[in-house]
């Protein structure tokens, strides 16, 4: 997988970065692909789990301070009066430890079948989700930043930029019980967040045909309109990509719209 995108390791994290865990910025990927290309070789060089930070960044990291507070996933972590590089650097791990305990400490079962309870779709919204996966160049910037997290597992990039802050979104608890299915049933790895989406790759390669009718079921379960004939066609997509964008909140929809 070859890359023309520009990689920039940031030896300190907060220049250019966003907390103690970014590692380096990608400028201007040529392709979804090109990007994941560049965070896979970034996640080779070092332990943990790296991923990438999509669609309007100021967007997503603005939400995820909300999100982080709506749902109590920082209690008993307070922001320091002493804002020295040290003090911020406890914080920020204080916090990632504290937000990670707090998402596995809810139940995956129970977040998962309550995803469709508030995430109200119309059949334009499975149409924008097979465009965002035929064509998902919409969730590039022109410049991305990569994060390191010292957790090996599907959790570690929802535990650094939880996300779903608004009441028509999946909550941060919701998009982990989607990720781990994801990941358990269908060998997907979750490698970016942005303001609205979620991206996913298959290592393994394209997904086989026989688990494609089973992951649409899925996906009907999150996004409901199981007669949209949209469907068909993201079957056939993903049976030729090893990428999967989802749209976790309530107007996703608008990555497409607006592009």
């Amino acid at each position: 997988m070859s890359s023309a995108a520009r990689t920039i390791d940031l030896p300190d994290p907060h220049d250019g970065g966003i907390d103690r865990y970014s590692v380096a910025i990608v400028r201007e990927p040529a392709s979804l692909t090109d990007l994941l290309a560049a965070v896979l070789r970034i996640a080779a060089r070092g332990e943990g789990r790296s991923f990438v930070i999509l669609d309007d960044a100021g967007q997503c990291l603005y939400t995820s301070g909300h999100a982080i507070n709506g749902h109590d996933l920082d209690d008993g972590v307070e922001y320091p009066d002493d804002d020295s590089p040290e003090a911020i650097d406890r914080y920020e791990a204080d916090l990632f430890t504290t937000v990670l305990a707090a998402l596995r400490a809810s139940d995956p079962a129970v977040n998962w079948a309550s995803v469709p309870e508030e995430f109200a779709t119309n059949a334009e919204d499975i149409d924008a989700l097979v465009s965002l996966n035929r064509d998902p160049s919409v969730l590039l910037e022109s410049t991305h930043v990569v994060q390191r997290v010292p957790e090996q597992s599907v959790d570690g990039l929802l535990a650094d930029v939880p996300n779903g802050y608004f009441s028509g979104d999946w909550t941060p608890f919701q998009s982990l019980a989607v990720t781990r299915r994801l990941h358990d049933r269908y060998g997907y790895e979750p490698w970016g967040i942005g303001a609205r989406s979620l991206a996913f790759h298959r290592p393994a390669g394209v997904l086989p045909s026989d688990l494609s009718g089973p992951l649409m079921a899925d996906l009907q379960h999150l996004y409901g309109q199981p007669n949209s004939p949209a469907w068909s066609d993201l079957a056939k997509l993903v049976e030729s990509t090893t990428i999967l964008v989802l749209g976790y909140t309530e107007d996703f929809a608008e990555l497409v719209t607006e592009a």
